[in-house]
């Protein structure tokens, strides 16, 4: 019902040509770098959820790092949707990346991103959302309750074979690396409580 990590990542420089990536001709041009399940459709569970944290091309040419909330299965409906305008994730070198989640409904549901590049003097919260972080509708009269983390893709690289095949057509090659990656089921205590 609640975990923290922390992991360095390396967002190769290839990745970069996705910020030229002509938007207009796909509908899908991010990239998942984090995936946690709250139930599993393909398991059967009634009302399952995904929280997605994906790098996103932003305005100004720079990635953008956004963190949704969807009742599955497809076609998606989504609940929640966050990220910050203001923080531009570098590629072609480590950063930091923090996430924090506890289960709970619009009022006690939260989950938080922050990222610290070699640049940043102290990390910067890029995600803070205190919202349902499971399928609203799990929570039923006479149905199911809520949902804990089934599933959890912690390292990730997925995207649509339109972004993968444009990456590779000019030159390039789509990879993240990943090191000193830790795990909790409790919140650090410099953390604002979850």
């Amino acid at each position: 019902t609640r975990l923290y990590s922390s992991q360095r990542v390396y967002l190769h420089p290839d990745l970069a040509l996705l910020l030229s990536y002509p938007t207009r001709s796909d509908w899908w041009i991010s990239l998942t770098i984090q995936e946690l399940w709250l139930g599993a459709d393909w398991e059967g569970h009634p009302a399952p959820a995904r929280i997605t944290l994906a790098l996103s091309p932003g305005p100004g040419g720079v990635f953008r790092l956004v963190a949704s909330l969807d009742k599955m299965p497809a076609p998606a409906e989504r609940v929640w949707t966050a990220g910050s305008l203001d923080y531009a994730v570098p590629t072609g070198e480590w950063i930091t990346l923090e996430t924090a989640y506890t289960m709970g409904n619009a009022s006690t549901g939260r989950f938080v991103v922050r990222c610290q590049a070699a640049s940043d003097a102290s990390p910067v919260v890029l995600v803070d959302v205190t919202d349902w972080t499971y399928n609203p509708d799990a929570v039923l009269p006479g149905g199911p309750g809520p949902v804990s983390l089934t599933h959890w893709n912690a390292q990730k690289l997925y995207s649509s074979d339109n972004v993968l095949h444009y990456i590779r057509d000019q030159g390039g090659v789509a990879q993240m690396y990943w090191d000193d990656f830790s795990l909790a089921v409790t919140w650090p205590p410099s953390w604002p409580g979850p």
